[in-house]
């Protein structure tokens, strides 16, 4: 009978985790061996696209409520520079903003916004945790 082992810790993106033979334990006992190893320059580029999919799945994910965009807008002290910039942006836009039940991570006027402060994918990110948790 062969103990099982965890796999250690490994980042999915550059390494691989493989399973070795089972070695005998100090105590007699058979147990499951791990090796992590860096993955090979083909794996790693299919890893990076993998990666690239997976960041932008978990963005297509975010949604906050209006609510919570405008208070940690409040909180940043952005929020009139937003209302500002969306009275120029046209009636469709002041509806948006206006009406909308959900704002999504991937919504036009977010990425309005991100440029509006020169955010980065992960300004947008923390802005989008930390609105989720008002």
């Amino acid at each position: 009978w062969v103990f099982p082992v965890p796999q250690p810790a490994f980042d999915q993106y550059t390494q691989k985790c493989i399973e070795l033979n089972p070695e005998v334990s100090d105590k007699g006992n058979w147990q499951q061996e791990w090796e992590v190893q860096n993955l090979t320059g083909e794996e790693l580029e299919a890893a990076q696209e993998r990666k690239i999919a997976d960041e932008q799945a978990r963005r297509e994910a975010m949604q906050i409520t209006p609510r919570q965009c405008r208070l940690q807008l409040l909180a940043e002290e952005k929020l009139d520079d937003v209302e500002a910039a969306i009275d120029t942006m046209g009636a469709a836009a002041k509806i948006e903003w206006e009406y909308a039940l959900e704002v999504k991570r991937t919504y036009s006027l977010v990425l309005a916004m991100m440029q509006l402060f020169q955010w980065t994918e992960a300004d947008a990110d923390t802005f989008f945790m930390e609105a989720a948790k008002l």
